[in-house]
This record gives structure tokens, sequence and C-alpha cells, in this order.
């Protein structure tokens, strides 16, 4: 492998330029994951018990769909099977 800029698609950045941006990428996944949970729960006037539930959900929710996507059910139902 080849260290290079986080701007090439073909090298491999420094662990000190990628864990930041890793760290990043994932309160980015997060809060876009939480913030619609918070906002119909805050709407609907959910109890504090139902705001955590709905908060939970919407996070399971989301790790379910990426397990879905790594690890397609049947041989040839993949996302983005025809793209490549």
């Amino acid at each position: 492998m080849k260290r290079a800029s986080i701007f090439e698609s073909d090298g491999v950045p420094a662990l000190h330029e990628a864990l930041p941006l890793a760290l990043q990428h994932v309160v980015a996944m997060i809060v876009g994951c939480i913030t619609p949970a918070i906002i119909v729960a805050n709407v609907a006037k959910l109890s504090g018990p139902d705001r955590v539930l709905l908060i939970q959900s919407a996070l399971v929710v989301a790790a379910l769909s990426t397990l879905l996507q790594l690890f397609p059910i049947g041989t040839d139902s993949g996302l983005g099977q025809n793209c490549r």
C-alpha cells in the first residue's frame, strides 16, 4: 500500500490523518440518525422513556440496514450489483 493524501482515491492516508476523519464521520452518522427521532418525539410529546425507546429504535434500524447492505440475503440481491 502506498501512503497518499486523503484526496487521492488509491492512496492510504496515515493514521493521524484518517482517525479524525473517521471520528467525524461517525459523529455525523449518529447525529443524522437521531435528529429525526428527537424531532418526532418532541412533536408527538412523548414521555422520557418513550423518547429513549424511539431514539434507540432508530439506531437499531440503522445498524440492521447497514448489516443488510454489507451482507445481502441471496446471491444477486446486494445493493449496487448492477453498477459494477
